[in-house]
């Protein structure tokens, strides 16, 4: 099972919300910075690097404070972990919509993740509340169950489209 350690510390100065630990490669840490980036170390926390490899070359993360949730999942027999990060952001002066990412290599390289559409779109689910709500939970054991909570809470299910929880609580359970 991933770990998930709230601290509030600092690296370099910057506010450090959380940090996984992966759940086979102990030494891989990954940590997010309120209005900053994602952060990766190989070494258990000796040395860190930046891992936005993919995401929006143009974001600003500082204008608002953005909230990077991530959840990990690194099955036995899976080489490397998958991650899921989620946030919103600011590019070109306009505010984006939160979006969920993932990687299957470790961190090392992010790609935009399936959105859905209508009550199942995943697009803004922590709606004007990323900076606070703002959940990504993915299933230790299953890289493509995957949970976004926030303002509006969905499941991908078995890695599909997401869908709504609502839809899915009220229709006899997830399916």
């Amino acid at each position: 099972m991933s770990e998930e350690v709230a601290i509030v510390d600092n690296l370099s100065g910057k506010l450090t919300l959380v940090v996984f630990v992966d759940p086979r490669n102990p030494k891989n840490l990954y940590a997010s910075f309120w209005g900053d980036a994602i952060y990766k170390s190989t070494d258990g926390g000796a040395h860190w690097k930046t891992a936005m490899t993919g995401f929006p070359a143009g974001a600003d993360f500082a204008a608002l404070q953005t909230r990077f949730a991530l959840g990990i999942s690194h099955p036995v027999g899976d080489a490397k972990a998958t991650l899921y990060a989620g946030f919103e952001w600011v590019e070109g002066g306009a505010e984006k919509p939160s979006r969920i990412w993932k990687s299957t290599d470790d961190g090392e390289h992010w790609t935009l993740a399936g959105a859905g559409s209508g009550l199942d779109s995943v697009v803004d689910y922590c709606g004007t509340q990323c900076w606070y709500d703002n959940e990504i939970g993915v299933d230790p054991n299953d890289a493509k169950v995957v949970y976004a909570l926030g303002l509006f809470n969905y499941s991908n299910g078995s890695g599909g489209v997401f869908r709504s929880m609502a839809r899915s609580v009220a229709g006899g359970g997830m399916r």
